[in-house]
C-alpha cells in the first residue's frame, strides 16, 4: 500500500494535530463563543447532541488543519466535492472529523474516494479539546463499509477489527473489540 502522498500526509497530520487542538483551545474557541453573541460553549450546546457540535465545529477545525498542513505539504489543496474533500497532487482524500467518543464516523451517504482521513476531537463541556485521534484508511483495502442511509442522508462508518492491519494509525491507536474497533486517544492533559 505504497502511496507517497498518503505517507507524507500521515506524517504531516501527526506533526500538526496537537497544534490544531491548541489553536482551537487557545484562540478559536473564544472566537466561536463570541460569534454566538458571547454565549459559552456549554450554553450553546446545552441539550444538543454531539452531532450538532460536530456540524458546527468541524468546518473550523478543517480550516485550521488545512492551513497547518499546507505549511508542511504545499501540494495539499481543498477540492471539496461529493465524496472527497482534499487533494495532494493527484491523490483524492475524504476527511471526516467527529467530536463523539463512539467508535464511528458519520458521512452524508455519497460514494467516497479511496483514502479516508478519520479524526476525533473530544472536547469537555466547556469546549476545550482534551484528547484526539487520527488515522488514514485505504477504503479499497478494508471490509468496513459505510452503512446504508435509510430514511436519512446520513451513513456511519465503523472499522472492523479485522481491518486494522490496513489502517495507518497516526495519533492514538485502535483497541479491537468483539467485532469493531475503538479509538484510543492521545490526551492533551
Amino acid at each position: 500500500m505504497h502511496n507517497q502522498d498518503i505517507e507524507d500526509l500521515a506524517v504531516a497530520i501527526g506533526q500538526v494535530i496537537p497544534f490544531v487542538c491548541k489553536e482551537w483551545n487557545e484562540n478559536n474557541l473564544q472566537l466561536f463563543e463570541t460569534a454566538y453573541r458571547g454565549k459559552s460553549f456549554r450554553q450553546i450546546f446545552a441539550g444538543r447532541q454531539t452531532q450538532e457540535k460536530t456540524k458546527a465545529i468541524s468546518p473550523i477545525i478543517d480550516e485550521i488543519f488545512s492551513e497547518f498542513i499546507q505549511e508542511k505539504l504545499p501540494a495539499f489543496r481543498i477540492t471539496e466535492g461529493k465524496g472527497k474533500d482534499y487533494t495532494i497532487n493527484s491523490t483524492w482524500v475524504e476527511w471526516k472529523n467527529s467530536l463523539s467518543d463512539k467508535n464511528a464516523w458519520t458521512g452524508n451517504g455519497y460514494a467516497k474516494t479511496n483514502w479516508h482521513v478519520l479524526c476525533k476531537f473530544i472536547p469537555n463541556e466547556d469546549g476545550v479539546i482534551e484528547k484526539y485521534f487520527a488515522c488514514i484508511v485505504p477504503y479499497d483495502k478494508v471490509e468496513s463499509n459505510w452503512s446504508p442511509t435509510g430514511n436519512s442522508n446520513f451513513s456511519e462508518l465503523k472499522l472492523l477489527k479485522t481491518d486494522l492491519d490496513q489502517v495507518i494509525e497516526i495519533s492514538g491507536s485502535f483497541k479491537p473489540l468483539r467485532k469493531f474497533s475503538q479509538p484510543q486517544y492521545v490526551s492533551l492533559t
